[in-house]
């Protein structure tokens, strides 16, 4: 049976499940596609002509109110939404596939798509507004990572209308917002991290239209402050480009009254609401010479095709290397987090920093102390930041420390992998533990020396496996001290850690029947972590468009790579047999 598609699983928040679209419970049948793989059989496909299926299609999965504000608000607010079937069919999807990458093109490539990117998170803990994404659960973190893995159509639209509102809660002009947001400062940030996901989701494959809309709150204050709200707001826009239609506007009375942007001004009075509908001149404020200025240049940098850095795809793909030389799951997670920032990283990351704390074994990470980060942790929570404003000058630089120290690090286990290998290559003699013929042959050769080579080939391994351990500061080792026993615990129970206690206790009583494939399992374990490294590290300039990389280290990638694979098959076959292939010769 044709196994279903990713996007067409029922993954919440993905508008091409039937989850999406309409409102079905978590506890609907799974539906599988029919047998055919490309929609043989089918009438639909069979007897119906392209131009007619896309019609057809048009009428099942094409709504003008995706496009508004009102796909997340009509009837009842507090919905958000969810409620609404669209007067849309996407169980079409599910047909077969052929179908499905029909529809998807329609449901995709023609509607457009309204999303809203402002700072609710404090009153409502919603992120997003958006037929896509209505169903993600408030309690998950709205990030790239999660809205490419838990709404992957976001990254197949082809229209979007985005409405972006700004809010300074210390101007508060109109005394409206509740106390506990008054609180809390530069509530506008929710606006720019938001809409940074956004466009950092979507720029790899950008659409074909893209509208802009702002909806600030006041026209005084917009005109008052137009320069320095428009550049920190709409910084993540510049990691688009090559849209050929793009129109940035002002979003008018109308469109701020039904957005759920009003949630900010469900706490206007009708007097206010009245003043802001009925004055043209309001809106006519928004239009000030500088802000015309600013969205031209904004139009011109989206649609122009000139490269971008994406400076967050280049830390990605850094952080990537740096967490390869680490095993545990949470130590590996906290990578690139800044503790003295908790508040602030709260607010943007959600729930997931929530997750991302400490686990109870152990309160605290002894790489990431709040006054004391080793290097290597701190240079990475320099480059995230950095990378979050694409501040390319500065991720340059905290990039070529971070590869300063994680190449000495990757050089030290390549030097005892080199050693190992060396080892292995003289083993794998035929009078060697690892040799061919070893376990007919034993019993020729003294039984101290088979001993005494075994115990030589774990010390080889051990040094193997200890030079992937992380340092650890002062400051760390202090802190410790007191709990060293948990913090062991975290690696003792991984299988590396089990092998290695197996082949020390066999040692001690010397049974060596299954050494040597106990020893091939660590080796390969170990193996395993060096490889994900290697790999992790040929990827760190891929997203690269400048030959100047910040290396003023003269670090030289691909160094530690030159040691044959062939060095670690220790348990060779008596024979091997060469497979030619090509034509036969007449």
């Amino acid at each position: 049976m044709t196994p279903v598609p990713r996007s067409m699983q029922n993954e919440s928040g993905d508008l091409s499940t039937q989850s999406a679209l309409l409102d079905i419970s978590q506890e609907e049948p799974e539906v599988h596609l029919k047998q055919s793989n490309n929609g043989a059989g089918s009438p639909l496909i069979d007897k119906l002509p392209r131009e007619i299926r896309y019609e057809i299609y048009s009428y099942l999965l094409v709504n003008p109110v995706l496009g508004t504000s009102w796909s997340v608000i009509e009837n009842e607010a507090h919905t958000l939404g969810k409620r609404e079937h669209y007067d849309l069919h996407p169980a079409i999807l599910q047909t077969c596939r052929m179908i499905y990458m029909e529809a998807s093109e329609v449901l995709y490539g023609t509607n457009t798509f309204f999303i809203t990117c402002f700072s609710v998170q404090e009153l409502y803990r919603i992120e997003y507004l958006c037929p896509i994404t209505r169903h993600l659960e408030d309690e998950k973190p709205t990030t790239t990572e999660r809205l490419t893995i838990y709404a992957p159509s976001i990254k197949t639209v082809r229209r979007w209308r985005v409405l972006i509102c700004e809010v300074d809660i210390q101007d508060d002009l109109y005394g409206t917002l509740p106390p506990d947001v008054l609180d809390h400062p530069d509530l506008y940030k929710q606006s720019q991290w938001q809409l940074l996901h956004f466009c950092q989701s979507i720029c790899r494959s950008p659409p074909r239209s893209l509208e802009v809309i702002f909806g600030p709150i006041s026209a005084k204050r917009w005109a008052a402050r137009t320069t320095q709200i428009f550049h920190k707001v709409t910084d993540p826009l510049h990691l688009l480009l090559k849209i050929p239609t793009c129109c940035v506007r002002l979003a008018s009375s109308e469109e701020l009254r039904n957005s759920m942007a009003g949630m900010y001004f469900l706490y206007w009075n009708e007097d206010e609401w009245a003043d802001t509908e009925n004055s043209d001149n309001n809106i006519d404020e928004f239009r000030v010479e500088s802000f015309d200025e600013k969205c031209r240049d904004l139009r011109a940098l989206i649609t122009g095709q000139s490269p971008v850095e994406l400076v967050f795809a280049m830390f990605s793909n850094l952080l990537s290397y740096a967490q390869a030389f680490e095993r545990d799951p949470t130590f590996k997670d906290q990578m690139g987090l800044d503790p003295e920032k908790d508040e602030e990283i709260k607010d943007i990351f959600g729930m997931e920093y929530e997750n991302r704390l400490p686990r109870p074994l152990l309160d605290k990470n002894p790489y990431r102390l709040r006054h004391s980060m080793v290097p290597l942790e701190e240079a990475l929570s320099r480059a995230k930041w950095a990378s979050n404003s694409s501040d390319w000058p500065e991720f340059k630089l905290q990039r070529a420390k971070v590869l300063e120290i994680l190449e000495q690090h990757c050089v030290k286990i390549a030097g005892a992998r080199h050693d190992l290998a060396l080892f292995l290559r003289q083993e794998k003699m035929e009078n060697g533990i690892f040799g061919v013929n070893h376990e007919e042959r034993a019993s020729e050769f003294h039984h101290t020396r088979i001993e005494d080579c075994h115990e030589v080939a774990l010390t080889y391994l051990e040094d193997y496996a200890s030079a992937f351990d992380r340092d650890i500061n002062r400051a760390g080792r202090a802190m410790l001290k007191s709990c060293q026993d948990l913090f062991d615990t975290e690696y003792n129970r991984m299988p590396r850690e089990t092998l290695l206690r197996e082949l020390n206790q066999w040692i001690k009583l010397r049974k060596f029947e299954n050494f040597r494939r106990r020893f091939k399992r660590a080796v390969d374990d170990v193996d395993k972590q060096f490889t994900e490294i290697l790999l992790a590290r040929s990827k760190i300039f891929e997203w690269d468009i400048s030959e100047d990389r910040g290396f003023l280290l003269g670090l030289e990638i691909g160094q530690c790579d030159k040691i044959s694979e062939s060095d670690f098959k220790i348990l060779p076959t008596r024979q091997s047999i060469t497979l030619r292939v090509g034509p036969r010769r007449r």
